[in-house]
């Protein structure tokens, strides 16, 4: 008998094989896609109807033979949450020195990151941004400008279980009065 090209790449319809997921609460989820890797592994794709809790797995073969984890190993939490709004977090005279903003979010150990080369940047913000506490700084914002300029960067949170958030930022440098002026 030939094999059609799910089998071949080891895709298993949910007919033939189905795994569902136990949660604390006592409830069953069941599997939207299993792809078998090897005799011990399987990839499994689903969702889950509740936000966060731990699992149990109860894997069932056509045959109506099963087998179900002694212990809830599979531990499922929420993306970090931003409790920063995006948008303008601010503004500062260029040169300025010291802490320009705090941006946070919620999660469980959460690190922050730049995803675009703005923030941290000599030539733009010439910024530094702490990964573990979200508060930016610098020592001479805005760089080597002498005019406003308005800075937009995406920084991500990352959770303890390399779950990820973005939010987009801006930052806008300010520059005070030039040249001379005469009252008569």
């Amino acid at each position: 008998m030939a094999k059609d090209s799910s089998e071949e790449l080891g895709l298993i319809p949910s007919s033939v094989l189905n795994i569902p997921f136990s949660c604390s609460t006592g409830i069953w989820y069941s599997a939207n896609t299993v792809q078998r890797d090897s005799a011990t592994q399987l990839t499994v794709n689903l969702a889950l109807a509740v936000d966060a809790g731990t699992y149990r797995i109860r894997v069932e073969n056509p045959d109506g033979n099963s087998g179900i984890s002694a212990a809830s190993f599979l531990t499922v939490s929420d993306a970090p949450v931003w409790t920063t709004s995006s948008g303008s977090i601010g503004s500062a005279s260029g040169a300025f020195s010291g802490t320009v903003a705090t941006v946070a979010a919620t999660g469980d150990t959460v690190a922050y990151s730049e995803t675009t080369n703005v923030l941290t940047n000599a030539s733009l913000a010439n910024c530094a941004l702490n990964s573990s506490t979200g508060v930016i700084t610098t020592s001479d914002f805005d760089g080597s400008s002498t005019t406003a300029r308005t800075h937009t960067f995406t920084i991500r949170a990352t959770d303890a279980q390399s779950q990820t958030s973005d939010r987009e930022f801006t930052l806008t440098s300010s520059y005070g009065a030039t040249g001379g002026g005469q009252f008569n």
